[in-house]
């Protein structure tokens, strides 16, 4: 007997073991300068869309952008990405981001600059899950083959680059502390 995988959901992940002081006090610095905006944000703070030749972020954005080129060509998605649109997510207490894509991307991401304890993690669900939860509402082992959806914890320094498609929703913070995390979207162009 074999079980064959016929469809996978791939996701990197890395861990950037830098000091990220700097990085955390410059995304404070500018929720105080930029009133931000509301997209999928319930609570929080998101700036605005920081743009890729911003002074600060141009190391990250390079940094950022070799690694998803990485996971493209590992994927077999031959394009290299390039970063379109960055922004900075402040979540304090019960702040949560409501369940969404990236559309018009090829790969998203996220990196975590600050994660108190008991910080919102992510969760992201399978194309199919409704059909999932209806048809295997049963007692079931949860693992890659029957889990509707995947909690991953959020950690200091994490970086988490995903299909632009994939279904995803941070769940509420319950710290009283503030989560800082910079997301963003890659687009590609042929090689």
């Amino acid at each position: 007997m074999e079980v064959k995988t016929l469809f996978s959901i791939p996701i990197y992940e890395n861990t950037c073991d830098d000091d990220l002081e700097d990085l955390e006090k410059e995304c404070i610095r500018r929720s105080t300068l930029d009133s931000g905006r509301v997209v999928s944000n319930s609570g929080g703070w998101q700036s605005n869309n920081i743009p890729p030749n911003d002074y600060f972020f141009s190391e990250f954005i390079l940094e950022i952008e070799e690694q998803a080129n990485n996971f493209a060509e590992e994927l077999g998605i031959y394009q290299k990405g390039k970063i379109t649109n960055l922004w900075i997510n402040i979540n304090g207490h019960k702040d949560f981001n409501r369940r969404h894509t990236h559309g018009n991307s090829l790969i998203s991401g996220v990196f975590y600059v600050k994660v108190p304890d008991e910080s919102s993690k992510i969760r992201f669900y399978h194309p199919s899950y409704q059909l999932i939860d209806r048809d295997w509402n049963v007692k079931l082992k949860y693992n890659q083959y029957t889990s509707g959806r995947w909690d991953i914890p959020p950690k200091k320094g994490r970086l988490l680059l995903f299909p632009s498609w994939l279904e995803h929703e941070v769940c509420p913070n319950l710290s009283q502390e503030k989560r800082i995390s910079i997301s963003f979207n890659l687009d590609g162009e042929n090689y």
